[in-house]
């Protein structure tokens, strides 16, 4: 076992990243990863991937920061050679695993002949591009537009010129010769170097200039010289890629100011080379002949059930057989055009394209038609259920402009075809499922089987329950359906505040209500204030508090922070977080609370601020947090697992009273993502999900938003500008515009409310409630005391 087996099999498994990572506030969200501050731009939207080593920061338009586990834990560079040995032996120490001497001996050894044959690359790639001036290659270049470029392209000599070069410059000539780089049908070609993702050369291209077949050579394969990188790997900074044919195209792409752009040297994407580079985006521009559009459809067919998204750019010019034609002929500004979006074709698309080509024929009969109905419908019934939206919307939709088939006649075909695949997934996972209920029963675990048998009937009966549901819309409705309807609602939530005296702040059960503030003005604490006031009100009730924005113990801080309503120090929440890192430490952890400061309790009685504040903290946790009363969730979930959540512990608890989202623009859809061609829209289909969630369970369910930044002033606020999620103006019953009037002219300590849409109490409704801005506390003037607990 090599020392990178040790790291990879003992070491990495064991690695505790909550502690290695301390600096960074790790917070583990899944099996796998953990949210952390990102060490480039300080906002905590990075992630690390345990399986890769990954540190990636989400906020790819604003920071893209990326690098390794142990690159960060190097300083910022990856170790290699003995800084690795030493990497990996410190971190192997801290977790029980002694690593011996030879296995690091073996490891320099293998390191330092990977970096002698590194300089052999690197100086025979210097020696190519230095002749390349005045050669048959810089004039190639030049007939076809392309600059004469010594980064990127060099000449080939004869090989006794090379030999007698690397003779002169005391390089190994045995060692060139055992890595292939000796060749004589590499002779008068031009050549480019090939890299990995590490910036590090792994072989060399060679195009021919006189027709010669094959058009393209490259060395053969050495465990030196990996081929697992197309070319252009060291240039990936994204996860969408381009994937063309020749190595000129590539060129040609950069040329063209297009990047991430990779060159396969083939018709086919190879395996080794994907698996590599893990895109979750992939844009097809291979070459504009049978093997490209070939080569296209296997690619397209092989990920068909995959979670990634492929795109074609179909070069529209028949003169030119790929990109490198394409810049040669018409200009960067050609091959910029057809890469727009707008002009990219869907994989479905192109795979109906492609079956329909190839069965059309000369022309269409009943014959080619009923062929390539059969063709299509077999790639239908090989795509996973879970990619089926793709087909309707993609694939069907062309097949029905090809065949002249109207919309009734493709729906029903795609129809057939996933209701057969249902049943058929059914009847395998029954298969499954009975096999081990049997087994349960042989090994006298009844109870335990029969609960495996029944659970999986019901899954069965809810996977059946969109084909029944055209019968149930035939069913007439009736006075009793309407009450029973109505009874099995939740009651509106009185949050104990009010806007007048007849208007009160009442969440409506069964429906989705806004909370909408610029950014900085207070829409979290508003939530959270909200929320504490529902648990006054309603003692028989729970909240659930779903955070997309700051961890779960920032959030109960905040909670904590409102609930006592004290002036602790200047800063409260500064105290609050020191106090709790510092339990341990009675002195340290009230450094920051306001020294010496008494609260009065009762006539005559007067207490502590340290013991106030410790009576309060323990009767929140008792009365709130530890009786399940208020749930804090940080949530990584998407718009449906979150709505299968709510609808679940609508289900075990018949306490919920209200569930709150903070907040509705950070939340992501990853089912729509592909599907939806902006935020916008991915945006409009959350909220329908929310809606349809808040129908189904029953709840009132409260989402913060933001406005967009043109909102600066409280009379601008409207539902129209809410940021990127205007539709949340039509699903809501209930819409509140918040605003902190410590940033307008009146500069005030008030929360300024205003209901910009309210189904059951119309629009137009305002007040001021007073605001302390250090406690977080929302309090009417006439009713100071609502909402203490």
């Amino acid at each position: 076992m090599t020392l990178v087996d040790i790291y990879e099999n003992e070491v990495k498994p064991r690695i505790d990243y909550s502690s290695e990572l301390s600096d960074l506030s790790p917070i583990k969200t899944a099996p796998d990863r953990y949210k952390l501050l990102c060490p480039n731009c300080g906002k905590k939207e990075a992630f690390l991937y345990t399986n890769t080593g990954i540190i990636e920061c989400n906020r790819k338009n604003n920071c893209s920061y990326r690098t390794s586990f142990l690159a960060y834990k190097n300083g910022g560079d990856y170790p290699r050679g003995q800084d690795y040995v030493k990497a990996i032996k410190g971190m192997g120490e801290r977790y029980g695993i002694v690593i011996d001497s030879e296995k690091s001996h073996e490891f320099i050894k293998r390191y330092e002949k990977k970096q002698s044959d590194q300089q052999i690359l690197t100086k025979l790639w210097d020696y190519f591009r230095s002749i390349l001036p005045n050669s048959r290659g810089a004039q190639y270049l030049e007939s076809r537009n392309f600059p004469v470029d010594q980064k990127r392209f060099g000449m080939y000599p004869k090989t006794e010129e090379l030999k007698r070069w690397i003779n002169e410059q005391k390089i190994d000539l045995n060692r060139c010769q055992n890595l292939g780089l000796i060749r004589g049908d590499f002779e008068g070609r031009l050549v480019g170097d090939w890299k990995t993702k590490d910036n590090e050369i792994c072989n060399f291209w060679a195009r021919s200039l006189d027709g010669k077949e094959p058009k393209y050579l490259r060395l053969k394969g050495h465990a030196e010289l990996r081929q697992d990188y197309p070319q252009g790997s060291e240039s990936i900074k994204s996860d969408q890629i381009i994937c063309v044919e020749g190595h000129l195209d590539v060129v040609a792409s950069n040329l063209s100011g297009l990047s991430n752009v990779v060159g396969c040297g083939t018709a086919t994407v190879p395996d080794k080379a994907f698996q590599t580079l893990k895109p979750k985006e992939v844009i097809l521009c291979l070459d504009n002949d049978q093997a490209g559009q070939d080569g296209t459809y296997r690619f397209i067919e092989k990920h068909r059930n995959d979670d990634l998204r492929v795109f074609v750019a179909k070069i529209p010019y028949d003169d030119c057989k790929d990109l490198a034609d394409v810049y040669e002929k018409y200009g960067k500004e050609a091959v910029q055009e057809f890469f727009q979006e707008e002009k990219l074709i869907h994989g479905m698309t192109f795979i109906a394209d492609h079956i329909l080509q190839k069965s059309k024929g000369d022309e269409w009969n009943s014959y080619t038609k009923e062929q390539a109905l059969s063709e299509l419908i077999t790639f239908h019934e090989k795509v996973a259920v879970k990619n089926s939206w793709k087909l309707t919307e993609f694939f069907w939709t062309r097949v029905s402009e090809a065949l002249e088939l109207s919309t009734e006649e493709v729906n029903e075909i795609a129809e057939s075809i996933e209701s057969k695949k249902k049943k058929e997934q059914i009847q395998e996972q029954a298969k499954k499922e009975l096999n081990s209920a049997l087994n349960l029963f042989k090994e006298g675990n009844v109870d335990e089987g029969a609960k495996l048998v029944e659970t999986f009937n019901s899954e069965v009966q809810g996977q059946l329950t969109s084909e029944n549901t055209l019968q149930e819309l035939l069913k007439p409705s009736s006075e009793e359906d309407v009450i029973k309807e109505f009874q099995g609602l939740s009651d509106n939530v009185d949050t104990g505040y009010k806007i007048s005296e007849d208007i009160a702040i009442q969440f409506p059960a069964g429906a989705i209500s806004a909370i909408v503030a610029p950014t900085g003005h207070g829409k979290t604490r508003a939530l959270i204030n909200f929320s504490l006031g529902v648990l006054e009100k309603n003692p028989d009730k729970s909240v659930y508090f779903f955070t997309y924005e700051e961890n779960k113990s920032a959030i109960t801080s905040l909670f904590l922070n409102t609930y006592i309503n004290e002036e602790l120090s200047k800063n409260n929440r500064r105290s609050i977080k020191h106090y709790f890192k510092n339990i341990e430490d009675k002195e340290e952890a009230f450094k920051y609370f306001i020294n010496g400061k008494t609260i009065p309790i009762d006539e005559g009685t007067e207490q502590t601020l340290e013991n106030y504040f410790l009576e309060r903290k323990k009767q929140f946790f008792k009365e709130l947090i530890d009786s399940g009363r208020l749930n804090i969730v940080y949530s990584e979930y998407d718009a449906q697992e979150l709505c299968q959540i709510i609808l679940n512990l609508r289900e075990k608890r018949e306490d919920l009273g209200l569930v709150c989202i903070d907040y509705i623009q950070l939340l992501d859809d990853s089912i729509e993502k592909e599907k939806r061609s902006s935020r916008q829209e991915e945006l409009k289909s959350i909220c329908l999900k929310l809606k349809n969630c808040a129908v189904e369970t029953g709840l009132p369910i409260v989402v913060a938003g933001q406005f967009n930044r043109e909102v600066t002033k409280k009379d601008q606020m409207h539902p129209t500008k809410i940021g990127e999620a205007g539709d949340i103006e039509r699903i809501a019953n209930l819409i509140l515009g918040i605003f902190d009037k410590r940033f307008d002219k009146s500069k005030e300590n008030k929360i300024y409310i205003e209901v910009l849409k309210g189904r059951e109490i119309g629009a137009g409704h305002n007040t001021s409630l007073n605001y302390n801005g250090n406690t977080g506390k929302i309090e009417m003037p006439e009713f100071s005391g609502l909402g203490t607990l």
